[in-house]
């Protein structure tokens, strides 16, 4: 194996380990914070997917087999595991990393090409100021957008799950590329789905 297949092997191996870790933090945070919402009496989650449950299954005579029917439909499973996944990544983490790569390097023509830095991340581990807010706002965005329904954005639920995952995932994309949060996100709502069972 040559340094660069060595060096491709590592950084892919790195950005599934720590892609796994993400998928479990996100989760283990999510239910605690599922759970102080219960406590509080606060609707926490992802408003959007209920709101497809109670839709699905409102008026069933049996919810808990139609909650079990709608969570296990392959068409939603592959939404679940990868299109969604796919596609929340490259919106919420993909274009304004490699906008905020762009604009931070500019001038710099020895810098990484912003879709370069998106995949590979730029290691380390601190963030500057700039990633910091940039990332607390694509979060909160992230959030919000789970919160979006047919009748339109769901004022009665908190979306601290989806936010904290966004702001893990803005964190492993920054720093270990795409892969590593593409593979957090796959593993957060594989859990999840275990967990909503």
């Amino acid at each position: 194996m040559t340094e660069i297949d060595r060096r491709g092997f590592l950084r892919l191996a790195i950005a599934a380990g720590t892609g796994a870790a993400g998928a479990v933090v996100n989760t283990t945070l999510g239910a605690g914070e599922i759970a102080v919402g219960k406590e509080l009496g606060i609707s926490v989650g992802n408003a959007s997917f209920d709101n497809q449950e109670k839709k699905a299954c409102g008026n069933n005579p049996n919810p808990k087999a139609c909650r079990e029917e709608l969570i296990n439909d392959p068409q939603l499973e592959t939404e679940l595991l990868f299109n969604a996944p796919l596609i929340e990544e490259i919106i919420f983490r993909g274009v304004p990393s490699m906008a905020l790569s762009a604009y931070e390097n500019r001038g710099n023509e020895e810098a990484p090409h912003p879709i370069e830095a998106f995949v590979n991340g730029s290691g380390g581990l601190r963030m500057n100021r700039r990633e910091a807010i940039v990332g607390g706002v694509t979060a909160a965005a992230f959030g919000l957008a789970h919160n979006i329904t047919e009748k339109g954005i769901d004022t009665k639920h908190v979306p601290a799950p989806q936010f904290t995952a966004g702001l893990t995932n803005w964190y492993l994309q920054r720093k270990f590329g795409f892969f590593s949060n593409f593979l957090s996100h796959i593993g957060a709502n594989y859990l999840a789905k275990r967990q909503y069972k």
